[in-house]
């Protein structure tokens, strides 16, 4: 990496190890344009390198995910739709805010690109009589001590599947 590209990258030096190869060479690529860029787009764009470090890994994957969503619309949608967004008062853009969808937990896994309701599978919900699983005994004689396994056992009686209580 030359010293220009350093230079370019500067902003991303704190975490810098923490980043993958493939996410490394990105920022490399964009770091080869650097010097070619007007200074005040300079600027901007290690201001953008700055608050994507503060991110974390949650906030990047949702700011990729919304990233990914915005190129599907054509450029003249985005940009009616960013005018029509800055042109908003701070309240309604705090109000807007407030009915956009809940995000997924901290923690929880995000898929790299939106899948579509219609493939994501559901869960059936047993009969609230049915709710309980059955007990499995955990009597010494009646478990293989090699697998923990229920013991096959000719003279055994009937495991209680009786729910739990």
């Amino acid at each position: 990496m030359s010293n220009a590209q350093r230079q370019a990258l500067k902003p991303l030096g704190p975490s810098w190890n923490t980043l993958g190869e493939g996410q490394r060479r990105k920022w490399i690529a964009l770091a080869r344009n650097f010097e070619k860029l007007p200074a005040e787009e300079q600027q901007k764009l290690h201001e953008r390198m700055g608050e994507w470090v503060k991110l974390s890994a949650a906030e990047r994957s949702r700011a990729r995910l919304n990233f990914a969503e915005t190129e599907r619309l054509a450029s003249e949608d985005k940009q009616a739709k960013w005018e029509a967004y800055q042109a908003l008062s701070e309240e309604e853009r705090r109000k807007l805010a407030e009915q956009a969808p809940r995000r997924a937990l901290p923690g929880a896994a995000t898929a790299v690109r939106p899948i579509p309701r219609q493939r994501l599978a559901t869960m059936p919900i047993a009969p609230e009589n049915q709710r309980t699983m059955p007990r499995i005994s955990t009597a010494p004689h009646l478990i293989n001590p090699q697998t923990l396994l229920p013991q096959v056992d000719a003279h055994a009686t009937e495991p209680d599947t009786a729910p739990h209580q």
